[in-house]
């Protein structure tokens, strides 16, 4: 019997489109991987440029442990459509999620499974990443202040709109993809709904390590300044209000509590902040925003003003920075 016999069969998902300057770095990262089994998909979007023939040419020459699998879509799905093709191709029973201009660390997909195996009710893993490019100087981005609460509770998520990390640090299990229904093609957005989905269908929990290189390029600022309102649409709000009420259809979740769900939703503070916003209120929105937040998840404001008044807090940031891998 091998070492590996009783550990689960992870997919470790590479999603790509059109990123032949990165796309080399980021495939590097995948073989990179120490956990096995592991299945590693490479996925083009029907790129228009050289980025599957680049992971053509990678996938022939790798010889390690690893299977790699290589697909490609015959035309261009979006998001939503190439999660959805991938997911239904996912041998294993953990998806780790990657994009094509970011790079893995070659311990990531095994801090994943360390903590799925340790907390059976986990259906989610996100993690802290570092920045590089484009200006940024290997700097830590951390996605959750309080190093002490790993577990997310379903009121974070349902209040941030799924919007709890980074989607590029996550990993799910399978189950996420396919309930209350397969990931629907038409969704813009996969690291909102998968999120949403973890935490009811178990819980979705939080890594304080830097195990992705997250890189940072003009596109993906200009994506970052607009993230708050972009969460805003009602387009995005009613997609994840749509994912509750599946839920209840399907028996996952109670009426009642699928109905304090969608108020939250609906009360986040991106979706009031455009209201706000289109009526003028700049001066007086600062308030708004945290009178709002400390009524609806007290304990997430309260993470975040001890964490940036006090020094301690912070000096402990940094050695922890220094210290972890």
């Amino acid at each position: 019997m091998t070492e590996t016999t009783d550990r689960p069969l992870v997919t470790f998902a590479l999603f790509a489109y059109n990123q032949e300057q990165y796309i080399r770095e980021a495939v590097e990262g995948a073989f990179s991987q120490t956990y096995e089994p592991l299945e590693i998909i490479l996925s083009d979007d029907c790129s228009t440029d050289r980025t599957y023939e680049i992971m053509q040419e990678m996938a022939a020459a790798y010889e390690g442990p690893h299977v790699v699998r290589l697909r490609r879509n015959p035309w261009n799905l979006n998001i939503g459509g190439h999660v959805r093709e991938l997911a239904s191709v996912a041998r294993g029973d953990i998806i780790v999620m990657a994009a094509g201009d970011d790079i893995s660390m070659h311990h990531r997909v095994t801090a994943h499974v360390e903590l799925y195996e340790a907390k059976s009710s986990a259906y989610a893993v996100f993690s802290d990443a570092v920045l590089f490019g484009n200006g940024y100087q290997s700097e830590l981005k951390k996605f959750w202040h309080a190093n002490f609460l790993k577990k997310i509770r379903k009121k974070t998520i349902a209040f941030r709109g799924g919007g709890v990390g980074s989607g590029a640090t996550y990993s799910y299990r399978k189950m996420c993809f396919h309930e209350p229904h397969d990931f629907p093609e038409f969704y813009h957005t996969e690291d909102r709904i998968l999120p949403l989905r973890a935490s009811i269908l178990g819980d979705v929990y939080y890594i304080p390590k830097k195990l992705v290189a997250m890189r940072v390029t003009e596109s993906s600022v200009s994506r970052n300044v607009d993230y708050e309102m972009a969460c805003a649409r009602e387009d995005f709000q009613s997609e994840l209000v749509r994912e509750v009420d599946m839920f209840v259809r399907k028996g996952f979740l109670e009426a009642r509590s699928a109905v304090k769900i969608s108020k939250i939703i609906n009360s986040n503070p991106h979706f009031w902040s455009r209201l706000i916003k289109k009526e003028k209120f700049y001066s007086s929105w600062f308030f708004y925003r945290w009178a709002l937040c400390l009524f609806k998840d007290p304990i997430w404001v309260i993470q975040k003003i001890i964490y940036k008044v006090n020094p301690f807090s912070r000096k402990l940031a940094q050695i922890r920075r220094l210290k972890s891998p």
